[in-house]
């Protein structure tokens, strides 16, 4: 779906060009979209190959749950211009949505036009948007294109992020990515090796538009970082990365970041020193180390204590609290913690527990979760509050220090091969095309079948990856992982 391509004698400093032009992800726009949109969306491929190729639409949210597909089956063209096919639709029920969201696919998902989303988010004043989409072009035009079409800048970028140059140039060996909280000041590194300007944008509370965020600008550091200290005690903090690349200007949650506004849409910085809960200790159950000593219960944090029949109290059903409950029982029965111990387990190895984009955390329902938002962050639909950034880190800790004395080890279920959705992930907002890796035709990868496979091999993404890991582990006290899919 997705021959080896030419060589080109480049400098480092001409593929970087090659790579940054004319690249920019489509735009979100930060106003609703009418309630009734009336679409026209042409699209062209030069070599007239149009049987199978159909649209996959959406009513695009902010808030990755509510999106919504406008067909299941694909939406198919109905005309046909001098540019190629055309559809012509009317999209009722926009109200709550930002834009559509569209992919051009071939039949049932066996190949996609390009690997990026491509978003229609400008509409008049009778709320009709028409747009003419191109073969390989990620660009959304809004009148008819005469320009040819550019050559496929992921197919350069992933040139330049692989050459021995880039790697020895902008490799950052440091542990200070992220922000880094004192009560005198809060010290802030970002690796953006292709930006050409960085500011940390911070906000008044988490509802505050894009527009009235408070900048900080950020210098240009070492191996592609870039720094910033707000001075103060800055605990609380709401912010995002603001980056400009190539011209294109992008907000980002900051990947390294501990704590987030709910739904984890904005990072917050946090005093850690305050998230132990009481009798916090690093103490770990015994255990011989031997695996053919391990016997591993793997389960659903929601799912252990959402029924009625759990014994766990309703406040507490299907959140991390439930584990502090360590002898419930239903008719004399022991159920939740109390059954796994009498089972005589080692081990819990919890599903993914990071924030993961598929539930709205303000209205909590089931996921299996392997859908990472941001992996150094709990899930919030897990804490009795997910509005307040520290709530589910400390509920978090609350769980695994119950079970570690109840003398059971934890282990998380982490997914570090895919993400949710590649186009809007914070990496990919800040260095584009880096984390991920893509085909000889520029398009992304999915050997994990979930749309995107990351780069492991690249060694900021590898960094990244360990660094996340040493951080569940000295931070929560962790005892072990389970990799979905790694490699």
């Amino acid at each position: 779906m997705r021959t080896a391509p030419k060589t080109f004698r480049l400098t480092l400093v001409t593929l970087l060009a090659i790579a940054l032009s004319a690249f920019a992800l489509p735009s979100i726009s930060s106003a609703a979209a009418p309630d009734v949109v009336k679409l026209v969306i042409h699209y062209q491929r030069p070599a007239g190959d149009y049987t199978g190729w159909n649209l996959w639409l959406w009513r695009n949210s902010l808030v990755n749950t509510n999106d919504k597909t406008l067909d299941t089956k694909g939406v198919q063209f109905n005309g046909d211009d001098a540019f190629g096919k055309v559809l012509t639709l009317e999209v009722p029920d926009m109200k709550g949505f930002e834009d559509i969201g569209v992919l051009v696919r071939l039949n049932d998902w066996a190949q996609k036009d390009i690997g990026d989303d491509r978003f229609i988010s400008i509409f008049d004043a009778n709320g009709k948007a028409e747009v003419w989409l191109r073969q390989g072009d990620p660009e959304v035009h809004y009148s008819l294109p005469t320009e040819p079409v550019k050559a496929n800048p992921a197919i350069a970028q992933a040139k330049l992020y692989d050459s021995l140059n880039f790697t020895k140039k902008y490799t950052y060996k440091g542990d200070d990515l992220g922000n880094t909280y004192s009560k005198a000041k809060t010290a802030f590194r970002v690796w953006a090796p292709t930006a050409s300007a960085v500011s940390i944008a911070t906000y008044a509370s988490a509802d505050s538009t894009a527009a009235s965020a408070s900048l900080v600008a950020m210098k240009a550091s070492v191996n592609g970082t870039w720094t910033a200290a707000i001075n103060g005690d800055k605990n609380g903090l709401i912010y995002t990365y603001r980056v400009k690349v190539d011209g294109v200007t992008r907000d980002a949650v900051d990947p390294y970041v501990r704590a987030t506004t709910v739904n984890g849409l904005r990072g917050v910085v946090v005093d850690l020193s305050k998230t132990n809960p009481k009798g916090w200790s690093t103490k770990k159950p015994a255990f011989s180390g031997k695996p053919s000593d391990a016997v591993i219960y793997e389960l659903h944090v929601r799912d252990l204590s959402i029924d009625a029949s759990s014994g766990v109290k309703a406040r507490n059903a299907g959140k991390f609290l439930a584990f502090t409950e360590p002898k419930t029982s239903v008719s004399g029965t022991s159920t939740a913690v109390a059954s796994i111990k009498d089972l005589g387990v080692t081990h819990v190895e919890l599903l993914p527990v990071f924030d993961y984009a598929s539930v709205d955390e303000n209205n909590p329902s089931f996921n299996w979760g392997y859908d990472p938002q941001n992996y150094n962050v709990p899930e919030g639909s897990y804490s009795s509050d997910p509005t307040n950034p520290t709530t589910r880190i400390v509920e978090f800790k609350s769980a695994i220090q119950a079970l570690h004395t109840q003398g059971l080890r934890v282990n998380m279920d982490v997914v570090y091969n895919h993400v949710f959705n590649a186009p809007s992930f914070s990496e990919q907002q800040i260095v584009p095309g880096y984390f991920f890796r893509t085909d000889n035709n520029g398009n992304l990868t999915s050997g994990s079948g979930c749309g995107n496979d990351v780069a492991s091999e690249r060694p900021m993404v590898s960094k990244f990856i360990v660094d996340s890991v040493k951080y569940w582990a000295t931070q929560y006290n962790v005892d072990g992982f389970r990799f979905d899919l790694m490699g």
